[in-house]
């Protein structure tokens, strides 16, 4: 049975992903969450596909499949080994930008300054957590 943090972990997981899909990313040169979330690694630097494999925690197929619809659309430009965000990826990242950062300021004003740094605490250990058992495996019981 799921705890109230679990599910509120799972609420907030969901609604968040349709915030982003629909008034995001909808209409727009991204065609999934998971190229919105390249473009943004890809924004800081550069990487080879294994370390973007990495950084995404996607399998290699679906890397595969990511990037020939991002190159397709002229998002990212692969050169051997090595992606690299295009100008027009850039363009398009930056535009969504604009209203990820109004939700999340409209997020970041809701929360005290006290209840903030218990929640970025809260959510670092939610994500380490989960990447132990991601990199380790979820035992049978």
């Amino acid at each position: 049975m799921s705890t109230p943090l679990q599910q509120e972990i799972g609420r907030t997981e969901r609604v968040l992903d349709a915030l982003l899909t629909e008034r995001v990313l909808e209409g727009g040169p991204f065609g999934s969450v998971t190229e919105w979330v390249a473009a943004n690694i890809l924004a800081i630097a550069s990487l080879t596909t294994t370390d973007l494999q990495g950084a995404l925690a996607v399998r290699a197929g679906d890397l595969d499949v990511t990037l020939e619809r991002m190159s397709n659309a002229g998002l990212v430009m692969i050169d051997g080994d090595r992606v690299t965000l295009s100008a027009s990826g850039l363009s398009a990242l930056q535009a969504g930008r604009i209203k990820t950062s109004h939700v999340a300021s409209r997020i970041t004003q809701a929360i005290t300054s006290a209840d903030r740094e218990a929640t970025v605490r809260t959510l670092s250990a939610v994500r380490d957590i989960a990447s132990r058992f991601r990199e380790s495996g979820i035992p049978a019981k």
